[in-house]
C-alpha cells in the first residue's frame, strides 16, 4: 500500500543521511572513534560525554518516530 511505500522511502532517506553523517562529518568520526577505542578517543580530545549524550538523544528521537 501507499503507507508501506512511504515508510520505505523515509527509511531509505534516514539511512542515507545517517550514512553520510557517520562517514563524512566530525560528529560521525567522533562516534566511530569512541566505538573503536574510548581511551584513545579521550587521549586525542574527543568530548566523550557530549558525544555520548548526543547519541542517546538522537536514538531516543528516532525511537519516538517508530
Amino acid at each position: 500500500t501507499i503507507h508501506q511505500v512511504t515508510t520505505l522511502l523515509i527509511l531509505g532517506g534516514v539511512i542515507a543521511v545517517l550514512g553520510f553523517v557517520m562517514m563524512r562529518t566530525q560528529a560521525g568520526m567522533n562516534i566511530r572513534a569512541i566505538a573503536d577505542d574510548i581511551e584513545a578517543s579521550r587521549f586525542v580530545g574527543v568530548p566523550i560525554g557530549r558525544v555520548g549524550v548526543g547519541v542517546y538523544v538522537f536514538s531516543g528521537a528516532l525511537s519516538a518516530f517508530a
